[in-house]
C-alpha cells in the first residue's frame, strides 16, 4: 500500500517531489496494487471520487484503482457525523472550538453507541476471527495535533467512553 499519493504524510518523511527522482534512478520498479487489509466498500468510497475527480493527476497521471484482496460485508463501515451550522460570530477562534466541541461530543456518543454491550455492533475479533460486540478498546481516535484533545476527552469523559491518551509522534513511526 502506499504510493505517491500517500506522501503527502510528513511522518514518513516523504514529499511528492522525490518519487519520480527516485523512480528513475531505480534499478526496477515494483506495482504495489493490492490492499490486504481495507474493506471493499470502504475502498469503493475512497477510489471512486479519486478516480473521476482527476485530484491526483498532478502526482499521479494515470491512476489506478487498488484492487483489495478481501471479501465484501453487507455492514456500513464509513459514517459521517456532520454537526449542524453554529451561530457565526467575529471570533473565528470561537467558532472553530465550538464546533469541534459539538463534533467531540457526536463522537463519543456515536463511539458509546456503538460499543453498547446490548445494541452495538458486531465485529470479528482479529484474534480468533469470531464474531462479538465491539468494545471500547476495539478503536482508536488519531489527532493532527494535540491542540484540541482536551475537547474530545471532555466528551468522551460526559458519554462515558474509556479512554487513553498516548501522546508524541511513536504512533506514526510505527510499521504498519
Amino acid at each position: 500500500e502506499g504510493g505517491r499519493e500517500q506522501s503527502r504524510s510528513p511522518f514518513r518523511g516523504g514529499g511528492v517531489d522525490l518519487f519520480p527522482q527516485d523512480r528513475d534512478e531505480a534499478d526496477e520498479s515494483v506495482v504495489v496494487d493490492t490492499n490486504f487489509r481495507t474493506l471493499p466498500d470502504v475502498f469503493a468510497f475512497i477510489n471512486g471520487p479519486v478516480e473521476t475527480s482527476g485530484l491526483l493527476q498532478s502526482v499521479e497521471p494515470a491512476y489506478r484503482a487498488t484492487r483489495i484482496s478481501r471479501a465484501a460485508v453487507d455492514d456500513a463501515r464509513i459514517e459521517f457525523l456532520i454537526p449542524n451550522a453554529i451561530p457565526r460570530d467575529s471570533d473565528e477562534d470561537a467558532n472553530a472550538e465550538a464546533y469541534r466541541r459539538i463534533e467531540a461530543g457526536m463522537i463519543a456518543g456515536r463511539i458509546a453507541d456503538l460499543c453498547d454491550p446490548v445494541g452495538g455492533i458486531d465485529i470479528a475479533d482479529p484474534a480468533t476471527g469470531e464474531s462479538r460486540k465491539a468494545t471500547y478498546g476495539d478503536g482508536a481516535l488519531l489527532f493532527r495535533s494535540f491542540s484540541n484533545v482536551p475537547l474530545y476527552e471532555r466528551a468522551l469523559r460526559e458519554a462515558g467512553v474509556p479512554f487513553t491518551v498516548v501522546a508524541g509522534t511513536g504512533y506514526y513511526e510505527r510499521q504498519e
